[in-house]
């Protein structure tokens, strides 16, 4: 049976190779109808790049270790025996959340990419809040964008939803890290830019009161 790693590895290897070839068409269609020498110039360098994320393409096929997930996943220790662990918590839909673009257990958050795939667990998320966006064109409000935000100790991840469902994503952390820092403050991301480790400390410290008063249990 194939791991929940090893799908998301292929997905992504064969949406690239896909891609990719769409260029190397455009690339062969363009140059055969007699394209200018800028454009000729540019051509080249779209079939280089077409060409050389084709063969990256294939080499992760046959050596799925080569992708930039199983990399990402050596911050957690021997990536296959992280692996394992995250197959074991996905292995039944009863032990995971489907939640707007992204899968949620009960010790890891999964977000597809179109090439790639997230793999963030929980113990080294720190803070969690929305962020709203407003959009305007020529100065006239177009719309409003909403993010969930999750800065762990390894960067930030934006996940890109609706207000429910953004809402959605953060109460199912906050339920599972009820010691996560949520809600954004200025003083936060001054901390955050400025003396990171002091935010990562304090969350620690969270952290293990939470552990010592409640033994280890989060909500459902």
């Amino acid at each position: 049976m194939q791991s929940l790693i090893e799908l998301h590895v292929r997905r992504s290897n064969t949406k690239l190779v896909f891609s990719n070839l769409g260029l190397l068409v455009l690339v062969l269609f363009l140059w055969s109808n007699n394209a200018s020498f800028i454009v000729l110039v540019f051509l080249i360098s779209g079939f280089a790049l077409a060409s050389w994320n084709i063969l990256r393409s294939v080499r992760r096929y046959f050596n799925p270790t080569l992708h930039p997930i199983y990399e990402s996943l050596q911050r957690y220790g021997d990536p296959g025996q992280v692996g394992a662990s995250i197959d074991n918590e996905f292995r039944s839909p009863s032990g995971y959340l489907q939640l707007p673009k992204c899968l949620l257990s009960a010790r890891w958050l999964v977000y597809p990419t179109v090439f790639s795939a997230d793999f963030i667990h929980l113990d080294y998320v720190l803070w969690i809040f929305k962020q709203r966006t407003k959009h305007y064109t020529n100065f006239i409000p177009t719309g409003t964008t909403y993010s969930a935000i999750i800065v762990t100790r390894f960067g930030q991840l934006d996940i890109n939803a609706s207000e429910a469902g953004v809402y959605s994503i953060l109460e199912s952390l906050r339920q599972r890290i009820p010691w996560v820092l949520t809600g954004y403050s200025d003083e936060l991301k001054r901390i955050w830019d400025s003396t990171p480790n002091d935010l990562i400390a304090s969350v620690d410290n969270r952290r293990q009161m939470f552990h010592q008063q409640f033994g280890g249990s989060t909500g459902g």
